[in-house]
This record gives C-alpha cells, sequence and structure tokens, in this order.
C-alpha cells in the first residue's frame, strides 16, 4: 500500500479546496459583462451608437454563483444616456443583490473649434471642424451644422477643441452706433430712402432706433442689408445682441 507524506497530503487538500471555492463564487467580470449588455440593449432603443462604461467591482468582492439567468434593471428615477447605477439581482438557491455603477455615452455630431478662437474672431471654414463625439449629453445650444457657424462672430474665447455653441456666437454687426445708415421708408409701394445715425449696433434682421437727419425724429427698423435699415417693414426680425 502506498503511503503519501503529510505534506503532500496537505497540498492536495488545499488545492481542492481553492478549486472548490473558486467554482462556488460568481465571476465579478460576469456580472460587469451582464451590465455592460443590458444598457448596450437599452440605450440601442433611441441611439444608433452609444458608448458603455461599467464601473470596477471591488476584488474583495465574495458572491454565492447564481443557479439561475442574473436580473439586471434601472432603478426608478434612472435615465440613459449619463451616470447611472444598474442593480443585478441573483434569484437562485443563495439570493444576492447590487447596484453597479455605470455609463452611457451616446454619438453626436458637434462643431467644434480647430483652434483657439478668440473674443471678436469673425469666423471662417478654417476655425471650425464637424466631429463625432461620445457625450453624456447634448449641450445646450450646441451647433452641428457649420453653415449655422460660419461668418459668425465669437463673443468669448473658446479653446482648441471646444464646442462652439449658440450662446458663444452672435451675427457680425451690420451697422454700428453712431453709423450712418440709410433709412428705407416703405409705405405701400412707396419707398422713400433718406439719411440716418444708428443709434444702436446690430446684425442683419436686428431691429434697432435710428435718427432721421431730415426731421431728427427717432424711429425703429430692420436691418436689412449692411448700413441699409428699413422702417415699416413686416419682415421676421432677429433677437438684438
Amino acid at each position: 500500500m502506498q503511503r503519501h507524506s503529510l505534506p503532500a497530503l496537505l497540498a492536495v487538500f488545499l488545492s481542492l479546496s481553492s478549486g472548490q471555492v473558486q467554482a462556488i463564487e460568481q465571476p465579478l467580470e460576469s456580472i460587469r459583462s451582464a451590465v455592460s449588455n443590458f444598457l448596450q440593449q437599452e440605450s440601442g432603443k433611441n441611439a444608433q451608437a452609444v458608448q458603455v462604461e461599467v464601473g470596477r467591482l471591488d476584488p474583495r468582492l465574495r458572491l454565492a454563483a447564481c443557479t439561475s439567468p442574473l436580473s439586471v434593471y434601472l432603478p426608478p428615477g434612472a435615465h440613459l444616456p449619463g451616470n447611472t447605477s444598474v442593480g443585478v439581482r441573483c434569484d437562485g438557491a443563495t439570493p444576492w443583490a447590487l447596484f453597479v455603477p455605470a455609463s452611457v455615452r451616446q454619438k453626436f455630431v458637434v462643431v467644434t473649434a480647430a483652434q483657439t478662437l478668440t473674443r471678436g474672431k469673425l469666423l471662417a471654414p478654417a476655425d471650425i471642424r464637424v466631429e463625432s463625439r461620445y457625450l453624456m449629453s447634448l449641450p445646450t445650444g450646441a451647433l452641428e451644422d457649420p453653415a449655422m457657424v460660419v461668418g459668425r462672430v465669437v463673443t468669448r474665447q473658446l479653446a482648441t477643441g471646444a464646442l462652439v455653441t449658440e450662446g458663444a456666437l452672435r451675427e457680425e454687426r451690420a451697422v454700428r452706433r453712431g453709423q450712418t445708415v440709410t433709412l428705407s421708408l416703405v409705405a405701400g409701394s412707396l419707398v422713400i430712402r433718406v439719411a440716418g445715425t444708428a443709434l444702436k449696433d446690430g446684425a442683419l434682421g436686428d431691429r434697432i432706433t435710428v435718427r432721421n437727419s431730415t426731421s431728427n425724429r427717432v424711429v425703429e427698423g430692420v436691418i436689412i442689408e449692411a448700413g441699409v435699415v428699413e422702417v415699416g417693414s413686416t419682415r421676421p426680425t432677429a433677437q438684438t445682441n
């Protein structure tokens, strides 16, 4: 009969015990994978392209291996895309539950600064670029059409790569305060043009006040082109900056 030394028997016992412990534990990566798949499916209902990041679980966490498929869910009040916590529950023989931190970003097309843009700069096509970016949400006023950016003026400095938003732009001034302008007076089919002095700055479409140089009266009109203000116009007006 073959005899084994005590150290050898202990080594075999410890090896078996370690294997058994590993077999009854739920792999943490399987939990993260379940969360990632769930968020991809949930986000894919409303977005064509999303980026999911699942938070790291504490490696010291020990959970019993689930004997049934994991239940994954969003808690009440959770919104996608954005930062969230995802519930994971085991309803097997040894039930357990936990929340896993995660974030979902959606792909948006945005206009960004191709270089540092200083305040007062009139934007040209070379100053901007159109990019696809993964964002938690589309910032208020973000622009995706370069045609809405080129030809406008930057109101505050934008760093390279910064999103170009509506709030960071204004229309180029077509009239400046104190400038001599042409007042176009519209009365039915009759159009009279006289000189006037602009009392404020304005861009195309803005409604501004002008002093009639002939009558010295102050009138209000819409800037229809550089240096021309139309009085009595029914055109839609832009908000004066």
